[in-house]
This record gives structure tokens, C-alpha cells and sequence, in this order.
């Protein structure tokens, strides 16, 4: 299943997000907001169509649209039915650089996306705050 947000009518992307890339992200409702304001469609998707839709509740994800497919499925749809001249699905694995290489789609990691569009990873701001508390322990000032 993946939920659809409505974004940005002039814009010329379709992203589709895999929800482990989503779950790898501090602050997954501002990761959608902020997709939204440069992308004209954005969607969450999974191999699990509950999963998505127990994530977009839990974080308030606000969604316009629901399609009942898995990923596949689900990023097909999508791709058939949105006309932007770019579509990127930002994942986690191969096999989601799997599916986007045979739907077509353009494959970018979560990493690369975080970084590129200012969005917190969790590992990262945890890595970070843990390797000052070993400085501080070690040197306080």
C-alpha cells in the first residue's frame, strides 16, 4: 500500500519514499512536508499496506490518496498515473534499487537524499550526540 500526498502543483517530481527510509529518519512527518514543497506527488511505499498506513497515522502524515499494492505494485500505479518528467524512490536496500531500475524510476539512498535535502537521519544524530558525550567524559570543558 502506499499513501499519496498531493505537493506542489509546479513542480517535476514524483517521489516515492520506502518506508524504511522513512523510519530511518529523525523526524519522518517533516521529511513528507518538506518532499511536498518540490515534489508534485509524493508517496509512502511498502511491502506491507498496514505498515504504511499505521506509520502515516502515527506520525501524522497527512494522506490524500491510497493505493492497496505492494511496493511494486504500488510505484507502478503511480508512475502510470502521474506525468512529471522525473520520478525518484528513495530506499534503504538493493532490492529497492531493484525495483526502481526496472519501473524506470531514478534510485537514490536515503543517505544521499538526507543530505542533499537537509533531512535528519536517526543513526546519525545519535552517533553524533554519543561521540560528544565520549569527548566531554574524556575532556570536559
Amino acid at each position: 500500500m502506499g499513501i499519496a500526498v498531493e505537493g506542489n502543483d509546479e513542480a517535476t517530481v514524483t517521489l516515492a519514499l520506502a518506508l524504511s527510509a522513512l523510519r530511518e529518519c529523525e523526524d519522518p512527518a517533516a521529511v513528507v512536508a518538506d518532499a511536498r514543497e518540490w515534489s508534485r506527488h509524493v508517496v509512502i511505499v511498502d511491502r506491507y499496506p498496514a505498515a504504511v498506513k499505521e506509520f502515516a497515522e502515527d506520525h501524522d502524515i497527512p494522506s490524500t490518496e491510497t493505493f492497496d499494492g505492494d511496493k511494486w505494485e504500488t510505484m507502478e500505479a503511480v508512475g502510470a498515473s502521474t506525468h512529471t518528467p522525473r520520478r525518484v524512490f528513495v530506499g534503504v536496500t538493493d532490492g529497492d534499487q531493484t525495483i526502481a531500475m526496472h519501473l524506470d524510476w531514478e534510485y537514490r539512498p536515503i543517505e544521499e537524499a538526507a543530505e542533499k535535502a537537509h533531512w535528519t537521519l536517526k543513526r546519525h544524530s545519535q552517533s553524533q550526540s554519543g561521540f560528544r558525550d565520549r569527548l566531554e567524559r574524556l575532556w570536559p570543558f
